[in-house]
């Protein structure tokens, strides 16, 4: 999918989607991480997307805040260990806000090598494969079906 010419966003637009995707994120880890050193098991896993990684998604500036928050996961799991940072990336997710694309869900499945959108249920198993492995820290664990791979 190709994004739209950069006028189409506004400034308002570009600082809400990074106050949303990276600011919130950013204040609420600052404020995490003293109670997360004080944890027997400290984990922050982060929810990006394979807009953080490829240049797809929605628009440029929902891209540009996944690759901040997969920037963001890795600097804080190189800089605040015992705390373990991850982040979950899928790509396109069948949900109630995605049900009426169609044709982006069947590119998808026509193109993955596993032929389908991912669910929310796959990416919960994600997040659970995170949290229980004491020993992954640094990782952006990529849930699209191998998606990426045939981009």
């Amino acid at each position: 999918m190709d994004f739209l010419p950069i006028s189409t966003c506004t400034d308002e637009i570009f600082r809400k989607t990074f106050d949303v995707n990276v600011f919130g994120t950013w204040w609420l880890t600052k404020r995490a991480i003293p109670h997360l050193r004080k944890s027997d098991d400290p984990n922050i896993v982060n929810i990006t997307s394979i807009a953080g990684v490829r240049p797809v998604g929605s628009s440029m500036a929902y891209s540009m805040t996944k690759a901040a928050l997969n920037q963001m996961t890795l600097l804080l799991a190189k800089s605040y260990g015992p705390i373990r940072v991850n982040a979950v990336a899928p790509g396109l997710v069948a949900t109630p806000w995605t049900k009426d694309w169609d044709a982006l869900h069947a590119a998808v499945a026509a193109t993955a090598p596993v032929p389908r959108s991912a669910t929310p249920e796959d990416c919960g198993e994600a997040v659970l494969a995170l949290l229980r492995n004491k020993y992954v820290s640094g990782e952006i664990f990529v849930v699209d079906g191998g998606l990426t791979q045939k981009m």
